[in-house]
This record gives structure tokens, C-alpha cells and sequence, in this order.
């Protein structure tokens, strides 16, 4: 049986989930992008929203906000209701339609033309407040830190500034998908990838994702006295090559295995991994799902996190939770 993509997704939300709470995260993570007309508003989010109040301030005075649009919040059906003189905007949900959960754009804010010409820039603009409700509680909310440079995304605390996940793809292929979120920009990367042996996988090359998007040469190393692979996949730029930052988890590369490899060992694991920045500064690295990878024909089973101050050995995640249903009608 071939694990779909509705399996991948709600493996990956548990773990979410399931790390958020051993780790004490709040409900809501909020990340703000600097734009040239205003800011980018995402979210990891690990319960559903009906409701919130986002302020923002440049040097204490209010922003003057005139549009909210796009994202999750309005692909959810919310309305949002901007303020240019108290610098909020306001989302509320008036239909069973909520924010599910997940990650990645919230809504895109849009200023006032004139006030953006008279500042220059968005540099100084800070999310001095945010409050997030389901249809029962209000939600703890982590938000960035003001001050960070244009173009960041600021990860919370407790958070590594990059995580990689490892995907079964095969179905009548012999690919593996290893998949990034990054706060920081990378503009290079390395791992490894080996057997429940601990031995080098034998992989033959990786191609594709969004490291080729952005111009990078991925190449698999093999042992040059031997040419057997050493399991190694590095990601160096080609002309200026760089990952711009991103909360949602997407394609880094696909891996190619030959087809009788899989026949032959239970799972692979993804190790030794390190992630360099533009000033070729080492990030912070977690690898967040490592899922089995059995023979074809059965199912690969949802991931488990790494670190074993998480879950003990002994105990495995019960089977991912069926989507929520819609929430009664929120309370006037």
C-alpha cells in the first residue's frame, strides 16, 4: 500500500503537535517579513483560529494599515478589518470557516502610499501586539523580537533557525524527498543518509526542489578509491545561489536509490547534517521527522521525532488524529 499525501500531512501535523507541547510552544508562532509596501504576516499554528488582533508600531506611533488580503486567513473565509489610525487590523470569522491548523502566510499588509514614501522604509515597523482565539480559549501567542533587518524571518526561542524532514516517495519510483523550513537564508547544505545498519545508503545522485530552483549544484560523494557512495548529498551555490527563508516544510532535493536497495533494509535515517548562511556562519539544525522507509507495498508509518528527550524508545505515536470537525458557531 503507498502512503498518500493526506497520510504525509497529518504525520507531519502530529509531530508538530507532539513537539510543540513536550517543548512548552506557544499555541500560535508568529514570523513578520518586511515588504515594500508593508508586511507579511505567517504562522505556525497547532490549533484551529476564529479570531485575531494584530497592532503594529514604528517608534511607538501606529501604523496606518489599509488592506489586509491573501493567505490563509482569507482562503479560510475570514474578514479582516484594518485600522490606519490605531495601527490593527482585526480578523474575524462570522461561518463555521476557521484557520485550520498549520503553517505559512497568514495575510499580506498593505500601508498607507504616502507614509511608506515619507519613511523610506518598513525597517523600523515591530508586531507590538497579537492576540489569537479558537471558538473556546485564547491562544498563547510567541511573537518576533523588534528590530531584525528587512527580509528576516525571526524563529521563536527553543526553535532551530533550520529543519529537515526526510519523505518517503516511493511508489513505483526509488526516490527520496528530503524537505527544508528554514528561518534564516542557506546558501549551503550537507547530509547524510544511512541504513537502520548505520551504513552509508547507496545513493546515486539528487536532483530537483527547490535547491535547483534557486541554483544549486546538489551532488551525491562517492568514495573515489572505491566509487561506492559514502550516503553524503551536498548543496553548494551557483551564482550566488541562496535559499530565502521560509515556515513551511517544501522539496530541497530529491534523492535516487536503485531500485533493489529497498528490498534490503527497513528504513533510512538522515544524519550529520549542517546548514551554512551568505557569511558562512553554521545555523542551528533540527531534523523533525525521520519516517521509516519499508519495502514496497507497505506502509512507511507517520514520523517519530529524533531526539529522544521527546519521545522515549519505547513508546511510538499513536496513528495521526482525523481532521477536526468544523467548530459550533463562535459566540457573539
Amino acid at each position: 500500500m503507498s502512503i498518500s499525501k493526506r497520510s504525509v500531512l497529518y504525520g507531519l501535523l502530529y509531530l508538530f503537535v507532539t513537539l510543540q507541547k513536550a517543548l512548552g510552544i506557544s499555541d500560535v508562532i508568529v514570523s513578520l517579513q518586511h515588504t515594500a509596501n508593508g508586511v507579511d504576516i505567517s504562522i505556525v499554528n497547532s490549533e484551529p483560529i476564529v479570531g485575531l488582533q494584530l497592532t503594529l508600531k514604528e517608534d511607538g506611533d501606529p501604523v496606518p494599515i489599509i488592506s489586509a488580503q491573501g493567505g490563509r486567513a482569507e482562503a479560510a473565509g475570514m474578514f479582516m478589518f484594518p485600522s490606519s489610525s490605531t495601527g490593527t487590523v482585526t480578523g474575524a470569522s462570522f461561518s463555521t470557516n476557521f484557520v485550520p491548523k498549520g503553517t505559512g502566510l497568514l495575510t499580506k499588509l498593505f500601508f498607507e502610499q504616502n507614509w511608506l514614501i515619507a519613511k523610506g522604509t518598513t525597517e523600523n515597523i515591530c508586531l507590538t501586539g497579537a492576540d489569537f482565539s479558537s471558538d473556546t480559549d485564547v491562544l498563547t501567542v510567541s511573537t518576533p523580537t523588534c528590530g531584525e533587518p528587512p527580509g528576516s524571518v525571526v524563529a521563536p526561542n527553543s526553535v532551530s533557525a533550520v529543519s529537515l524532514c526526510l519523505v518517503d516517495r516511493m511508489e513505483d519510483t526509488s526516490e527520496i524527498e528530503v524537505q527544508i523550513l528554514n528561518y534564516e537564508q542557506v546558501s549551503e547544505f550537507s547530509f547524510f543518509i544511512v541504513t537502520d545498519q548505520g551504513k552509508p545508503a547507496p545513493l546515486s545522485f539528487a536532483y530537483g526542489g527547490v535547491a535547483s530552483e534557486n541554483n544549486f549544484w546538489t551532488t551525491v560523494e562517492s568514495d573515489p578509491s572505491t566509487g561506492v557512495s559514502t550516503g553524503k548529498v551536498e548543496g553548494l551555490p551557483l551564482s550566488g545561489g541562496v535559499l530565502e527563508p521560509n515556515i513551511e516544510f517544501v522539496p530541497l532535493t530529491l534523492v535516487y536509490l536503485p531500485p533493489p536497495f529497498i528490498d534490503e533494509y527497513e528504513y533510512l535515517e538522515l544524519v550529520g547534517v549542517t546548514v551554512r548562511d551568505s557569511n558562512d556562519e553554521e545555523l542551528s539544525v533540527s531534523v523533525s521527522c525521520n519516517p521509516s522507509v519499508d519495502t514496497p507495498g507497505d506502509e512507511i508509518g507517520y514520523p517519530t521525532p529524533a531526539a529522544e528527550d521527546v519521545l522515549p524508545p519505547s513508546v511510538s505515536p499513536p496513528p495521526p488524529p482525523p481532521p477536526p470537525p468544523p467548530p459550533p458557531f463562535p459566540p457573539p
